[in-house]
């Protein structure tokens, strides 16, 4: 109890999955789908968690994709449910927060916790749902979208972490016309990858060590479309 009562009164950075490619890679967007890393642009998301410097609030380009994003989720849910024969749970307004409490385990005053919210989680706890709607509804990614990797990665990593035994995520890019659903299969190589990354990430946070330049991973995964056409 005492050291749950420390934990509790600790100050803390909350890492977010969503944010995951930002803290661990500060991927920036190129072109046409592409994105790159950039150390600049990590170097500013750790300016805005240290309070160095004010995050700016969300370009009005990009309120009305987020809000048609949060007011359709429900339909990607709809879809993966209707496509698999088989409810789910921990969606909508029971969506569940999933947090590691001081992921290093430094026991100091300031740590560091990760997070996720993932969209949905099967009966038998073995798949993430997470839904993205692409395009305003006018059209869907014509390949896996790489930028959502280190969130989806990052979501079985830390449901893992607390003995939940996440085997895939299901990510839905849904629109009102067609759907996509792709597979990625739980990697623990490129899980550590990303563990490496954070836990830099998460030392220059407690001012520990100094931002290093992210490092590109090179294999193969494996990232299957289960459903929809090429």
């Amino acid at each position: 109890m005492e050291t749950q009562t420390k934990l509790n009164s600790q100050k803390s950075f909350n890492l977010r999955s969503s944010l995951f490619k930002d803290y661990a890679f500060g991927l920036k967007y190129k072109s046409a789908g592409q994105f790159f890393m950039s150390p600049t642009q990590r170097q500013r998301r750790l300016e805005y968690d240290l309070g160095i410097s004010v995050e700016p609030e969300m370009d009005s380009f990009a309120i009305p994709y987020v809000e048609y994003g949060n007011e359709h989720e429900m339909s990607g849910i709809a879809k993966h449910i209707l496509v698999n024969k088989q409810m789910i749970k921990d969606y909508g307004d029971n969506q569940q927060n999933y947090v590691i409490q001081d992921w290093l385990n430094l026991k100091e005053d300031v740590v560091v916790d990760i997070s996720t919210t993932p969209d949905g989680l099967s009966l038998d706890e073995s798949t993430v749902i997470e839904v993205k709607c692409s395009k305003m509804g006018k059209g869907l990614y014509p390949e896996f979208p790489k930028q959502y990797l280190p969130q989806i990665a990052g979501q079985m990593m830390i449901l893992n972490m607390l003995n939940i035994p996440v085997k895939e995520v299901h990510l839905v890019n849904w629109n009102p016309t067609e759907s996509k659903i792709w597979c990625f299969k739980r990697d623990k190589d490129y899980e550590n990858y990303l563990i490496n990354h954070l836990e830099q990430y998460s030392m220059v946070l407690l001012g520990k060590a100094e931002l290093e330049k992210p490092v590109k991973y090179e294999k193969e995964l494996d990232i299957q479309l289960i459903y929809g056409e090429k």
